[in-house]
C-alpha cells in the first residue's frame, strides 16, 4: 500500500510526464513536416522543480529513425529494441500558465 506522500509524488511524476509528452507532440507536429524524426518519451529519469522552471531528464525514442555513426558516437544515441534512443535533459519554462521547451541537451554517457 502506498502512503499519501508516495501517491502524491507518483502523481506529480505523472503530471510532469504529461507536460513533456504534450510538448514533444507539439514539436512533432511542427518539425516532422520538415523531415525531423518523430520523438516519443520512453521514460523520465530525473525531475527537478525550480519555481517556473522544470528540469527533466528523459529517454526519448525515435521509431523508424536511423541515426548516423556520428550520432551514435558523439550524441549518446543508441539502438534499443530496433529504435534510436537518446537521453536528453529538457529545461522547461512556464510563461502565463503555458509550458515551453527552453532547451534540450543530449546527455552523453
Amino acid at each position: 500500500m502506498q502512503t499519501a506522500s508516495a501517491t502524491t509524488a507518483a502523481n506529480e511524476h505523472d503530471d510532469e510526464r504529461k507536460i513533456i509528452e504534450t510538448l514533444i507532440e507539439e514539436r512533432n507536429r511542427e518539425l516532422t513536416e520538415k523531415g525531423a524524426p518523430t520523438l516519443q518519451v520512453r521514460s523520465l529519469t530525473k525531475v527537478e522543480h525550480k519555481g517556473d522552471t522544470l528540469a527533466l531528464t528523459a529517454e526519448v525514442q525515435a521509431p523508424g529513425y536511423t541515426p548516423t555513426e556520428a550520432e551514435l558516437r558523439d550524441k549518446g544515441v543508441r539502438m534499443q529494441d530496433g529504435m534510436a534512443v537518446q537521453k536528453v535533459t529538457f529545461e522547461l519554462h512556464q510563461d502565463n500558465g503555458r509550458w515551453r521547451i527552453a532547451s534540450a541537451v543530449p546527455v552523453s554517457e
